[in-house]
């Protein structure tokens, strides 16, 4: 059987987005420019030095993609808010979040729809189809390839295309179509060539060279990944060397050259001695294992075994250590979304009873001010009403007191008339005895 554990790179295509070049100091020239108080140069800036950080610590990029992300949500700049969730999204995708990770690329998708840019969308297309492929959903991850290809057609962008075809071709590799595959490795390593990028011609060669060891081909594995190897040296490019020397060392293996295999994987895992990386030596003492195995050196085989079991425990002791105070932190996370949600809950209840109260104390001072008014009125009226009773009492008093003045007037005039008037007694004795004396 072959035991052969080769490195593919899924390249994302433009990476790095806006060229932005990992050099220390174009990153100083960044962290000056985002010291600016010009909001979009700022914000360029804190995205430029996230992707900076791309390669190197993803903490970091997602500390500067926040920062641009909040920046630009304050002024609705959405090229700079669609760039931050691009640049979150490759670091959940780094983490191996790939909920997060989609999460955030189809907010940058939804951004770049919008002010329609193209080149963008094409990179983040690239992006989420890595996700997706991680994710063993390479079907989906080769529709939205296919779309970053047909964008990088339209907007004729040579490194769009190369990138795109290295990544439809490690598709195919999956599947295990060979023959597709290699067609694509073919097209992007064309126009790699004309790109002046050697960095990127050696990763293609590398991903050809493992397409033709599964094809059991390993003649012509070997000279791919020979070239591969030879470019990076020539050009001090060491951080794709590791992975190289590592299989290179594991053709070598099975085509039973074993002093050369000893020497490449020792390559290999003195570079991954020095960058500590824990899961590539683990790789490395493995296959140093399985080589001293078939050179019947027992003793280094069972040393090398015992070392590959220590590193692996270590590295999933690391991996258990980082869920769990990943799922911590995610917990807290929940935990305080949860108190700000009830939080908010509260002070929506409170705000509705106060705008209750608040309805309740407008109902009872307008009924109050409007008994008030009635009030008013009735007393108003009341007075009126008083004072007309006051003034008709007053009225026939006066009226009564006349009528009595008057009476007692007649009364006093007929007594004086009375006084000078003869009374009739008076008249008949005087003036009927007259009559008779005469008679």
């Amino acid at each position: 059987m072959l035991k052969l554990r080769y490195i593919l790179v899924f390249l994302l295509g433009f990476i790095i987005e806006n060229s932005f070049s990992q050099d220390y100091h174009a990153r100083d020239s960044m962290l000056q420019i985002a010291e600016s108080k010009h909001d979009t140069l700022k914000i360029k800036a804190l995205n430029n030095i996230a992707s900076f950080y791309s390669r190197i610590d993803l903490d970091s990029v997602l500390s500067y993609s926040k920062e641009a992300l909040d920046s630009s949500k304050k002024i609705n700049y959405k090229r700079g808010m669609a760039q931050a969730y691009s640049n979150i999204g490759m670091v959940y995708n780094g983490k191996g979040d790939y909920s997060q990770a989609t999460k955030n690329f189809f907010l940058c998708i939804k951004l770049r729809e919008e002010t329609n840019d193209k080149k963008g969308l094409a990179i983040v297309y690239s992006r989420i189809a890595d996700v997706f492929m991680k994710s063993h959903k390479v079907d989906v991850a080769i529709q939205y390839e296919r779309k970053s290809l047909k964008l990088s057609t339209e907007l004729k962008s040579q490194s769009g295309l190369a990138f795109s075809y290295n990544n439809l071709g490690n598709m195919y590799l999956q599947q295990k179509m060979m023959d597709s595959c290699l067609i694509y490795f073919e097209k992007s390593l064309k126009i790699k060539k004309t790109l002046n990028d050697p960095g990127t011609v050696a990763t293609t060669l590398g991903n050809m060279s493992s397409a033709y060891v599964i094809k059991g081909q390993l003649k012509e594995a070997l000279k791919y990944i020979l070239d591969a190897i030879k470019i990076l040296e020539d050009n001090n490019l060491k951080h794709n060397l590791s992975g190289n020397y590592h299989n290179l060392g594991t053709i070598y293996t099975e085509l039973k050259n074993y002093k050369a295999a000893a020497i490449y994987l020792n390559k290999s895992m003195e570079l991954d001695l020095k960058t500590r990386a824990k899961a590539k030596l683990a790789e490395d003492y493995l296959q140093l294992s399985f080589l001293h195995e078939k050179m019947q050196d027992y003793k280094n085989a069972l040393e090398y075994n015992r070392k590959y079991t220590e590193m692996r425990d270590s590295v999933l002791n690391e991996d258990s250590n980082q869920q769990l105070a990943e799922m911590e932190t995610k917990y807290q996370t929940d935990k305080k979304e949860k108190e700000n949600l009830l939080l908010q809950t509260q002070n929506q209840l409170s705000r509705e009873t106060i705008r209750q109260q608040n309805i309740m104390s407008y109902f009872t001072i307008g009924g109050f001010i409007i008994v008030s008014i009635a009030g008013l009125f009735v007393y108003r009226s009341y007075r009126q009403k008083q004072k007309a009773n006051i003034e008709i009492l007053a009225q026939k008093q006066t009226i009564e007191l006349k009528q009595k003045e008057i009476l007692d007037s007649i009364r006093y005039a007929k007594r004086i008339q009375q006084s000078l008037l003869p009374t009739e007694k008076y008249i008949d004795k005087n003036i009927n005895g007259s009559v008779k004396n005469n008679l």
